[in-house]
């Protein structure tokens, strides 16, 4: 029987993997499973440290390979990706960046140039990377390149070739000098990245959402940090899964597009409905979800 922490980790997982654009709370991540192999030290080093970082290493990677994932549109027969996504969300955890995701407009093109007025739609896509690399559940594909790839005698040397002695403090070292000789895991998270689709055309709510914010002023006081009386900011909680939102916007008057991007309350409410809208349609079942 799963025990009440197992149920409540579940829990978060999955609201951290969702559509919700608000803070979560998340367990502290456990030590990884012990390493038979590293128990003993190799060339004066105790590895037992540097494996349980190397395993934050390769977790904290999920971001650029979900970024990687979702780098170009998909392709739609007849229609193209008319700019890029107009609302981009990405997740952070203890770990760090960890889930990507975006909304972007598909069109039917006009020739010579731009689209055909009434024949666009949204697409919602998000990527995730639900493998561990602990592993807590047993052994999966991500958690075995990050065994295989810790080659005991291949670290120490490559540790000692960096100048980290064996009496570094590992937890205070620089994590990408640490591991600059080290295979790049984002091949193999990419690999094993879930991709979850919602198109507006099977989600009518999706898309009276999105057009509900066109032409929508934004409440914004400009406070610069250290000009003038600085805003209180709002720390997450402790162990927090954090959203991050992207808004690609064209005010009128601007000479290109604009980037604004944040989290909390104000995006919060920006973003809210169409999430919500979009969480209600991947619930009744109209999202398409590609899985490893």
């Amino acid at each position: 029987m799963p025990t009440p922490a197992r149920v409540a980790a579940f829990v978060a997982m999955v609201e951290a993997l969702s559509l919700a654009p608000a803070v979560a709370l998340a367990a502290p991540p456990p030590p990884a499973p012990p390493v038979e192999a590293l128990r003993q030290p190799v060339d004066g080093y105790d590895l037992q440290t540097p494996y349980q970082i190397w395993r934050w290493w390769v977790e904290g990677q999920k971001g650029a390979a979900t970024d990687a994932v979702l780098a170009e549109p998909e392709a739609i027969d007849g229609e193209i990706a008319y700019g890029a996504p107009i609302l981009r969300f990405t997740k952070y955890n203890d770990f760090g960046h960890f889930l990507t995701g975006e909304i972007r407009v598909y069109c039917q093109p006009r020739r010579p140039h731009g689209f055909k007025p009434g024949t666009c739609h949204y697409r919602l896509r998000r990527a995730y990377v639900a493998m561990d690399a602990g592993p807590y559940e047993g052994e999966n594909p991500v958690s075995r390149w990050t065994k295989e790839a810790f080659v005991p005698a291949r670290v120490a040397a490559g540790l000692r070739a960096a100048g980290f002695g064996p009496d570094t403090d590992w937890w205070m070292a620089d994590r990408a000098r640490l591991f600059a000789f080290m295979p790049s895991a984002v091949a193999v998270l990419s690999a094993n990245a879930t991709v979850v689709r919602l198109d507006s055309r099977d989600c009518p709510g999706l898309a009276r959402t999105i057009e509900a914010l066109e032409g929508r002023a934004l409440s914004l006081q400009l406070d610069f940090l250290a000009v003038g009386q600085d805003a209180r900011q709002e720390p997450p909680p402790a162990h927090a899964v954090r959203t991050v939102i992207s808004l690609r916007i064209m005010p009128p008057g601007s000479v290109g597009p604009i980037l604004i991007d944040g989290s909390g309350a104000p995006f919060d409410r920006l973003a809210g409905p169409v999430f919500d809208a979009a969480d209600a349609c991947e619930k009744a079942g109209a999202g398409q979800v590609t899985a490893p």
